[in-house]
């Protein structure tokens, strides 16, 4: 009775560790980097942070200046203030390239802000996630007026709304939010479309990211301040599945 037993026990433990490898079980890995910056530019040489798809990230800033921090694509932004600590905490759950940039005061007591005269002026998203809808009206008024617009997540991404009442009347017209093929960098289909006004534009997101429709060109020179490059980029966070 003993034996059969053991014998039986012995097959237990054998079909639990069976089960066990058949199971594929993916522990997320956690990532923590310190970034020193120093008058508005990473000290430590850092470039490029590499991760998987569904790490738990932990950024660490320190500053000697008051700076605010935005990670594009997910939209998290953190200020850090002087010879103090700021962390940033998030999970890659979206895959891509994503810079890190930030808004440097210069000691005037403003920040870069962006140039309302045009970037947002007209339209501006919530963030979109995958599937989400949004859409703009060209005002009735408007003639022979391009509009020009961009992803506030990523600034590289840039499309054109070309308005003109000898255009083809029609009542809407779709752009849909994807990535070029074989690469993760994001596009609008298509990024130029011609209009008449009242036409109704309707953007759609079909990435499993976060995006922001905002009408203007993508931030670059700030007229207020007479400084250049308004949005500095520090580094890079590339996720890959």
């Amino acid at each position: 009775m003993k034996k059969i037993t053991i014998v039986l026990l012995f097959i237990f433990v054998l079909l639990i560790l069976f089960s066990c490898s058949e199971i594929d079980i993916e522990i997320p890995k956690i990532v923590e980097t310190a970034i020193s910056i120093e008058d508005g530019q990473v000290s430590n040489g850092l470039e490029v942070i590499t991760l998987k798809k569904n790490d738990q990230v932990k950024l660490t800033f320190t500053s000697n200046n008051e700076i605010e921090i935005h990670l594009h694509g997910y939209d998290i932004k953190n200020l850090v203030k002087p010879n103090e600590t700021s962390v940033m905490e998030f999970k890659a759950i979206a895959t891509g390239r994503y810079n890190v940039t930030s808004h440097f005061d210069q000691g005037d007591g403003s920040h870069h802000d962006h140039d309302h005269d045009e970037h947002g002026v007209l339209f501006e998203s919530k963030s979109l996630l995958l599937d989400d809808f949004y859409s703009y009206q060209v005002p009735a008024d408007f003639a022979d007026f391009p509009i020009v617009y961009h992803d506030h997540m990523e600034h590289k991404t840039i499309g054109t709304i070309e308005i003109s009442k000898n255009n083809q009347s029609i009542d809407e017209v779709k752009i849909l939010i994807t990535e070029k093929p074989n690469s993760q960098t994001l596009v609008f289909d298509p990024d130029l479309v011609f209009v008449n006004p009242g036409t109704k534009i309707i953007w759609e997101n079909k990435l499993a990211r976060k995006v922001r429709i905002t009408s203007g060109p993508p931030p670059s020179v700030s007229k207020h301040s007479g400084h250049h490059d308004e949005e500095t980029t520090l580094f890079r966070i590339e996720v890959y599945p």
